[in-house]
């Protein structure tokens, strides 16, 4: 079938849809679901020389997700594709992006113990709670009357770059034992070095100032370019950075952020340099002293398996060659900016979310401060010590890291079993995922979608935010739209409390089930044995015509049912205490083989932060407020602006 039969909103000649966006491009997503919503689940999208499938309904989304499916590959989303160009086109090699099946499955077995080992995760995860107390420190610290607050006490202040400063330290710091310094280079530059007797070279750490900012630029330029294809198109021409000024800045940018991951593969992964001096392999060594991360796996080395280490055991697949430094600068560039990058931006909207749900704050941290209260740690002792040093603080010793590690352990277990704070993370992801314009499927070959026959070579765009709030399953027993876009933690814990319910009524008919079975031996034991040969025969006909019927009327119920593939069926990774049987329409870290690697430790560090700021800070800001939004290769909300009320913990 030709695409171009496919229901679809009015299209111009040559440029299709485009002129439908041209009114008001900053809100693409927005009328894509508007499109697929209206026309029951598929539409074509039709932008000039791209074509696309867009798709909400959630058990065709679950069938492009099934990883065991041949009839579709992986795909990035616009705004993917318009970073990786961004970057030096780095999608042929990309873990994330690359078509290569062989290249991606040999990655993915190189870096599974970084995001599998529990002594690694746990390593990980102490890096950020560390970072987060500094992060606490340093807003605490700020002056409460500089005349922006509310009230004397308070502290006005945009969230938002603070966030993805310590997203990317964070990252750095637990993924490649790496220091971040966050001196711009000018300060840098004027700074004298220290005088030494050692002839040894000094590591200079990732500058995370510049960086920050090329990143910014380029995740703008990439969110320009989904919003206006022309720009994308414009931009592929040579000439174009020469005289454009946007694109020139962008190219700028692009090189300095590359250059600054080249280094720092060249410093931790990179093995193909077996000729360094000896004083070169001690500041390496003296490098990973410098990490707080290092002193945090150093009493339990052997289970250390940081993702620098990782792809430094990486071997190309068939040759068992080493990657070159270019290889492993595209893997690295990869992983950072798709680990920093989601984690800051789902906890600037999840704050947002509680500044504009003040209740939601008062109910967390009354949980989060009984669960830890009542455990035999000190309650300060991890998340909210005020003594905890900031992000600028020098490394703890071994022993105190372990100390820090085995407590912060402790703390993140109790954490993953709170109902309220587990429900309010999965409500923030339902409706405002940062990747909801990432995923993208590409068919193999014909296949059947929604009674639609698809072509081969067909672009699918399953629209997150569309199933996220598909009325059908999230708009309760109405099927209310409004009622599927209303920010609701509550929904998640009706759907344990349901679920729960459910497997007592099941465990319940199963004791039924067994005292009558029990009876029955009973009573045949008293029988002889020609009265209970009979009886057997009887019962067993009885059974096999119960079956029968019972098959019969199974497969009416599924003729009438819409198919959802049984390898996407539950569980769901909603992260509630007791929910393992949610809809297969939450997907928010992706489904299948290719869904993140580290959505656990994502999870973790969300939990974590939420914790912090609801039992240290009262957030305020203005109601009904959305501030700017962002949505490109991301959707994020660029600015934060609260008031932070300091509490007495």
């Amino acid at each position: 079938m030709d695409i171009s039969k496919l229901p679809a909103p009015k299209a111009y000649p040559i440029l299709g849809h485009l002129p439908l966006l041209w009114k008001d491009f900053k809100n693409v997503q927005t009328y894509f679901e508007k499109w697929v919503k209206e026309r029951k689940g598929i539409c074509r999208l039709w932008l000039a020389i791209l074509d696309f499938v867009l798709v909400s309904d959630s058990s065709a989304a679950a069938s492009l997700f099934d990883g065991e499916s041949p009839e579709v590959t992986p795909e990035r989303g616009i705004g993917c594709k318009s970073f990786e160009m961004l970057l030096g086109n780095i999608s042929s090699q990309s873990f994330f992006s690359t078509s290569n099946q062989r290249l991606w499955r040999d990655i993915r077995v190189a870096i599974t113990p970084c995001f599998s080992s529990h002594e690694e995760l746990k390593s990980q995860h102490t890096v950020f709670l560390n970072k987060l107390r500094g992060l606490a420190k340093d807003l605490a610290d700020q002056e409460r009357k500089d005349g922006k607050g509310k009230d004397a006490g308070s502290i006005a202040v945009d969230l938002a770059p603070a966030i993805r400063r310590f997203a990317l330290e964070s990252t750095i710091e637990s993924l490649f034992d790496t220091p971040v310094t966050w001196e711009s280079s000018a300060a840098a530059a004027t700074t004298t070095p220290s005088s030494s007797s050692s002839s040894t070279p000094t590591v200079t750490p990732v500058r995370g100032v510049e960086m920050l900012e090329d990143l910014n630029v380029i995740m703008h330029e990439a969110t320009l370019q989904l919003q206006n294809p022309i720009r994308r198109l414009a931009y592929e021409f040579p000439l174009t950075q020469l005289f454009w000024t946007p694109a020139r800045t962008a190219a700028t940018s692009s090189r300095r952020f590359r250059s600054a991951v080249h280094q720092l593969v060249q410093q931790k992964v990179w093995d193909g340099n077996r000729r360094r001096s000896a004083a070169a392999k001690a500041a390496e060594a003296k490098q990973q002293e410098a990490s707080s991360a290092a002193a945090l796996r150093k009493a339990n080395e052997n289970n250390s398996m940081p993702l620098w280490k990782c792809l430094k055991q990486y071997r190309i697949a068939n040759t068992a060659h080493i990657p070159t430094a270019n290889q492993l600068t595209t893997e690295v560039v990869s992983f950072l900016v798709l680990a920093a990058v989601p984690t800051a931006e789902a906890l600037i909207w999840t704050l947002h979310h509680l500044v504009q749900h003040p209740e939601w704050q008062d109910k967390l941290s009354s949980e989060i401060v009984s669960a830890l209260a009542s455990s035999s740690s000190n309650v300060s002792s991890s998340l909210f010590s005020s003594s905890a040093s900031s992000s600028t603080s020098s490394t703890p010793s071994t022993a105190s890291a372990a100390l820090m590690a085995s407590t912060a352990a402790a703390d993140i277990g109790r954490l993953r079993s709170l109902p309220l704070l587990n429900a309010l993370l999965d409500e923030s992801l339902r409706l405002t995922n940062p990747m909801a314009l990432a995923l993208m499927r590409t068919t193999k070959r014909p296949i059947t979608i929604l009674g639609y026959n698809l072509p081969s070579d067909c672009t699918i765009w399953p629209l997150m935010r569309a199933i996220h709030t598909d009325a059908e399953i999230w708009g309760g027993a109405d099927k209310s739209e409004a009622k599927a876009l209303e920010f609701r933690p509550e929904r998640w814990l009706q759907m344990a409390a349901d679920q729960k319910k459910a497997e007592k009524e099941g465990e319940r008919k199963e004791e039924e089930e067994g005292k009558k079975e029990k009876k029955d031996d009973e009573e045949e034991k008293k029988k002889g044995k020609k009265d209970k040969d009979k009886e057997e025969d009887k019962e067993k006909e009885k059974e096999e015509e119960e079956e029968e019927e019972e098959e019969e009327e199974e497969e009416e119920e599924e003729e009438e049912k819409p198919y959802i593939p049984t390898a996407l069926s539950p569980p769901c990774c909603s992260a509630v205490a007791g929910v393992t049987n949610a809809p297969t329409a939450f997907i928010p870290f992706g489904r299948g083989v290719k869904s993140c690697p580290g959505q656990a430790l994502a999870q973790d560090v969300l939990r974590s932060a939420v914790a912090m700021f609801v039992v240290r800070f009262k957030l305020e800001g203005k109601k009904e407020e959305e501030g700017e939004v962002e949505e490109g290769m991301m959707t994020r909300l660029i600015k934060l602006d609260v008031a932070l009320h300091p509490k007495a913990y």
